[in-house]
């Protein structure tokens, strides 16, 4: 492939770069960063995901990427300051933003090699120092895997592909449960309406096609007469801009990024803030005659234009200043301006300042005609459904669906259909709401906008919650690029944090870590503190599931900062029973204890969450009879916690804790269903050792896929203990090989291979293992007997301890 960058020209089968004068020089590297950045120009790439296409290895250091980067820019006549071309992603890798044509012939590199230039797969000049190589042993060194450390680089697809075509894991995770009270929105994705602004995240619409509408300024003549106004003709003018094509994010969203940029609102707010690239301040002033409508427009370099216009009332002004901006951008109005119903306007004005009593109150006192209006009615649907009326909410649209009237308006019949399904959704009616996001999306047609995407998010949603991934990828994928293509911020936030969930489900825990913390930047950049706070219970959760401890507390103590301004008793109970998952990870059990002390019992899920976290604090202070207590109340099988009773028995299974009976049911299990396979193996553990075996076995082959390694670490351990009752087979070592690499940041995990190691009695092995457990316990004790079996069955204490040093 050939590309045209500017007047540069990149030729990928000659690997040579033709300049406005002439061949360039363009050393292997550089030219290899610059094709994986211009390939992947739709994203921003990782520093890893770079590294490993480039070097072709791991350990190079941030450096020798730099260099590399600097070297690309300045081939191309780019800097670090303009970042006309590739842009740093801070925390994260490099975007290409700059404008590529591909072309095809011949071009004028064809001559470089006779005309001097270097090609690209010469040395390059700048000598690389290769980075110190971790000293481990040589199963840690064949089985090292690519985990994402803080902050969190992605690794390329490549890195997981022999596990692409496997049958997915039919199961429910706990970090689903977890984040459910946000979660709810964003699996809907559907709100009346409700769309948010673009933020600082990287986003892949162009902010130069962005206008930002403000709430309007008065003056107290104005303010005193149309209070209503300030707000209502900020929505109304917005609304105008949107019918004619342009990228204007909804008045909600910047309602919500006007109260985290608060420092900065006012005369000194830029349209960078904002990610746009005209921002709109409108203003209204109250005239002997009637009303002047002014807008004031600035550009990055300042005000860039301002127009007024004059009316005896309010409306006609807004309608008039909109049209006149719309040929001041060169857009045509294509239809012709609508004054608007002064009671919509103010109706939709107490809606944005959720004045839900005060909207009821209007629509009770307006005459029975005006009340038949359709968007009348749609706004009383809205009201209902914010409030959590569903049932009035599906009743109202119910009627507006069946109104022939409104029939050939395909927008609105669209917005509907999607409104509804939304509702069934929130009633857990998966059939009626996949019917109605489907009827919206026939509806809508071409109509390509936010409701529509909201349309493919809900349709998505049902897909992943019933497990039908390829549908879901497809319909989720959409709704994201129509969201992000309407400007639609927050929308884009909840499509990630819905994608996130699929890569869990399907065994991609580093894509879904970066889908998530792309959610949490965009979340963070506004009020919505609820959604944030649940997406970084999330996060925690899948770090924990990588055993990467310290990122897990790093992770919870971003959201205990968010404590202060979250009223939702059940998301705050849940930041709290992740932040006591991290501390036991970590081995901080009287942290732990301190924060479990404060959390209410719940119910349903997050009772289950507590009793597991009570039994595994329990045992890691050696109180085996309380953990068992804790356990048992988790064991019996009862909806919404069967990932926490899976995690109950394997826990004290593998501990040596006798199990109570273990009711699971019919013993035709699905193969890949990994919670039963765990639980009947382990029920069959005393009576039938080889067949629990196999059951164990293949939970950890599903459970390797899924590539969460404390759910691999629990299983070996499981096994190892079946094993031993029935003369172990293949050599378990081997099967803990994915895990080698969490022996330097997992307690139980360098535990594990210590035991491993001193039963094939490799002492240089079993004394690092001992010695990463002993670094890593904090206020949990090292067995004694671990060293002491190792040795001789009469070393005493003081030996063992000399043995670790």
């Amino acid at each position: 492939m050939q590309y045209r960058v500017d007047d540069f020209v990149l030729d990928s089968a000659s690997r040579l770069v033709a300049g406005p004068q002439g061949p360039l020089a363009a050393p292997r590297r550089v030219f290899d960063c610059l094709i994986c950045l211009i390939e992947h120009r739709d994203r921003a790439v990782a520093r890893d995901e770079l590294i490993l296409y480039v070097w072709n290895r791991s350990n190079v250091s941030d450096t020798q990427l730099a260099q590399t980067v600097l070297r690309a820019r300045r081939l191309l006549q780019d800097d670090g300051n303009g970042q006309r071309l590739i842009r740093t992603v801070p925390g994260f890798g490099y975007h290409w933003v700059g404008p590529v044509t591909e072309i095809q012939g011949e071009i004028a590199v064809a001559a470089a090699a006779d005309d001097g230039a270097r090609p690209a797969d010469a040395t390059d000049a700048v000598h690389e120092v290769a980075a110190a190589e971790p000293i481990t042993g040589h199963i840690e060194e064949a089985a090292r895997v690519v985990i994402a450390e803080t902050p969190l680089r992605s690794v390329p697809p490549a890195a997981f592909a022999r596990a692409a075509n496997r049958r997915p894991r039919a199961r429910r995770w706990p970090w689903l449960a977890i984040g459910a009270v946000a979660l709810v929105v964003a699996i809907a994705g559907v709100e009346f309406g409700a769309a948010y602004l673009p933020t600082r995240a990287a986003a892949a619409v162009d902010a130069s096609r962005r206008i930002v509408v403000l709430p309007v300024e008065m003056d107290a003549a104005a303010a005193d007469e149309a209070a209503w106004a300030r707000l209502g003709l900020m929505d109304l003018l917005a609304t105008r801009l949107r019918a004619e094509g342009a990228v204007v994010p909804p008045s909600e969203s910047v309602l919500a990024a006007l109260a985290a940029l608060a420092p900065r609102s006012g005369s000194d707010l830029r349209p960078q803030a904002l990610q746009a690239d005209l921002l709109l301040q409108p203003r209204l002033s109250r005239l002997a005659s009637g009303w002047e409508f002014s807008l004031e427009g600035r550009r990055a370099s300042g005000v860039d234009l301002v127009l007024r216009e004059q009316h005896p009332q309010v409306l006609p002004a807004v309608a008039a200043a909109g049209d006149a901006l719309l040929r001041q951008l060169g857009r045509a109005p294509r239809t012709v301006a609508d004054d608007g119903d002064e009671v919509v306007v103010r109706l939709r004005a107490a809606l944005l300042g959720n004045e839900l009593g005060t909207i009821r109150d209007w629509l009770s006192t307006l005459p029975r005609a005006q009340r038949q209006d359709r968007e009348m009615r749609y706004l009383a649907a809205e009201v209902d459904y914010r409030a959590g009326r569903l049932a009035e909410s599906r009743a109202a649209l119910d009627a507006l669906l069946a109104d022939d009237a409104f029939a050939p308006d395909a927008v609105f019949r669209g917005r509907v259909l999607a409104a509804r399904g939304s509702i069934a959704m929130r009633q857990r009616d998966d059939v009626a709401a996949e019917r109605d996001f489907a009827a919206a999306i026939a509806t809508l047609g071409h109509h390509e906008g936010r409701d529509l995407g909201r349309a493919y998010m809900g349709r998505g949603g049902v897909a992943l919650r019933q497990l039908r991934f390829d549908v879901a990828q497809a319909d989720l994928s959409r709704a994201r690029s129509l969201l992000d293509a309407a400007g639609d911020d927050l929308g884009v936030a909840r499509a990630e944090v819905n994608l996130a969930l699929l890569d869990r489900r399907r065994g991609h825990p580093l894509e879904a870590l970066e889908r998530l913390q792309s959610a949490a930047a965009r979340f963070g950049n506004y009020a919505a503190v609820n959604e944030l706070s649940a997406t970084l219970v999330s996060i925690v959760d899948l770090q924990c599931g990588l055993l990467r401890w310290n990122d897990a507390l790093a992770t919870s103590d971003s959201a205990q900062r968010l404590l202060s301004q979250l009223p939702d008793p059940q998301l705050r109970r849940r930041v709290a029973l992740a932040r006591t998952d991290a501390l036991l990870g970590l081995g901080r059990l009287d942290e732990a204890a301190e924060v479990l002390d404060t959390i209410d019992a719940g119910a349903g899920a997050d009772r289950a969450y507590r009793d597991v976290l009570s039994a595994e604090l329990a045992l890691a202070r050696g109180d085996r009879d309380a953990s068992l207590r804790f356990a048992q109340a988790v064991l019996p099988d009862s909806a919404g916690n069967r990932e926490y009773r899976s995690r109950a028995a394997r826990l004290l299974f593998a501990n040596g804790v006798p199990l109570p009976p273990l009711d699971i049911g019919s013993t035709a299990v699905p193969d890949d269903d990994m919670d039963l396979l765990l639980l009947r193996g382990l029920a069959r553990a005393s009576r039938e050792p080889a067949a629990a075996q196999a059951d164990l076995r293949a939970a950890l082959d599903g459970v390797t896929r899924t590539r969460d390694l404390r759910e691999q670490r629990d299983l070996l351990r499981a096994l190892k203990r079946v094993a031993r009752a029935d003369a172990p087979g293949d050599d378990l070592l081997t099967l803990a090989a994915p895990l080698a690499a969490a022996v330097p940041r997992d307690f139980d995990t360098a535990l594990l291979f210590a035991e491993l190691h001193r039963e094939r009695r490799d002492i240089d092995s079993w004394r690092a293992a001992l010695r990463s457990a002993a670094a890593l316990a904090g206020e949990r004790r090292l067995p004694d007997a671990l060293a002491v079996a190792f040795l001789d069955d009469e070393t005493p204490p003081r030996v063992v301890r000399a043995a670790t040093r």
